[in-house]
């Protein structure tokens, strides 16, 4: 469930504040003014401004009981990106509206507007134009096949554009999985609009139509060629194709110290690449600890838009009997204390399913996890 806050600023503000916490189980937040004698309600002393900047960064959801203008005053400096920011909901003291304000689609708060909707009946406000004319919102669906990244929010956008212009959209599904074809028919996708090859969906589609491709490959194979999945959207046949890649594997890397940034995304890419894995597939890059300052680590992990995890050496350790196969390396062990830092911490930070043993390239080594 997702941490929710709720603020208030008038008395009425507060009864009403209190009564919507015990729908949504959040915690509600008052000036030191309003205070009472009762349970799970925080207080505080400093400027309005500060405890909302202090909750923006803590809270996934936040619940105004108050003015619409009040909020988008006092948010306006902490806003990020919609990957980031938390969803934003406002509500009179009356309890008359609840207004979808801040990160409708992917940080849920057309969903919060509506869920208080329902628990008080209040009407629910919800502006988002994929919402109101009753189309597929595609940034949705890639948030909950965990393939939504604000670096490929232009493709998002340009879906929902031409979702509402009633351009004609069809989705190709190249990976095996059930989930997502009955999660693309409860968003709208009807079933004649999805294939399983993209093959079938160029046979079916005209040039001027729009080709989802859900993957994590980095290359497809369309009529006896092999095309690479572009990062961003593409052509093929004239059809415009808006690759949608899950984040779906963790990298384990060891290097040498000191290896440079452009040297190790080349190695990154070459071991991807063989494998026929996207590099957008990477939901995070995992190594030893001793690793965590290494700069080439940091340079791909932020290009890639990922966490670094690293794990100490006792870590790594512990599980290195549940993969009895795994190559081992006396040289590795005697620089870092353990016999293979890749294939290990692959392992931990995917939770255990290893596709990729220990491959060795120039200065480095990755191994692959399916998380």
């Amino acid at each position: 469930m997702k941490k929710t806050a709720i603020i208030a600023i008038t008395p009425r503000g507060r009864t009403t504040a209190l009564r919507l916490s015990r729908h949504l189980d959040a915690q509600v937040w008052l000036p030191l003014k309003l205070k009472k004698e009762e349970g799970g309600v925080f207080y505080y002393e400093t400027p309005f401004r500060d405890i909302v900047e202090k909750l923006f960064s803590s809270y996934e959801n936040l619940v105004f009981v108050m003015a619409v203008g009040i909020v988008v005053r006092t948010i306006a400096p902490f806003l990020k990106d919609k990957s980031k920011d938390p969803a934003v909901v406002v509500m009179d003291e009356g309890m008359n509206y609840a207004i979808s304000l801040l990160s409708g689609h992917v940080g849920g708060a057309n969903e919060l507007a509506r869920e208080l909707a329902r628990d008080v009946g209040c009407i629910p406000v919800v502006t988002t134009a994929t919402d109101v004319n009753e189309k597929t919102a595609w940034d949705i669906v890639a948030k909950e096949w965990k393939a939504y990244s604000y670096r490929d929010n232009d493709i998002y956008k340009a879906l929902n554009l031409a979702e509402i212009s009633a351009q004609r959209i069809v989705s190709c599904i190249d990976v095996e999985e059930d989930i997502l074809f009955d999660f693309l028919k409860k968003q709208g996708v009807e079933e004649d609009r999805v294939f399983f090859c993209l093959e079938d969906a160029l046979s079916h589609t005209k040039k001027e139509d729009n080709i989802v491709l859900f993957t994590v490959s980095s290359h497809v194979d369309v009529r006896g060629r092999r095309i690479r999945v572009e990062e961003k959207e593409f052509e093929i046949e004239g059809r415009r194709i808006f690759p949608v890649v899950k984040k779906c594997y963790a990298l384990g890397v060891g290097c040498r110290k000191g290896i440079e940034a452009q040297l190790l995304k080349k190695e990154f890419l070459k071991f991807l690449d063989a494998l026929n894995v996207h590099p957008h597939s990477i939901a995070v890059l995992a190594s030893i600890d001793i690793k965590k300052e290494e700069e080439a680590i940091l340079v791909l992990a932020e290009e890639l838009g990922v966490d670094f995890l690293t794990y100490t050496k006792e870590e790594i350790r512990s599980i290195e009997d549940r993969m009895p196969d795994m190559e081992k390396s006396e040289f590795v062990f005697r620089q870092v204390g353990v016999y293979n830092v890749s294939q290990s911490c692959a392992y931990l930070a995917g939770g255990g399913e290893i596709v990729k043993e220990k491959t060795s390239c120039d200065r480095s080594t990755f191994s692959l996890a399916k998380i």
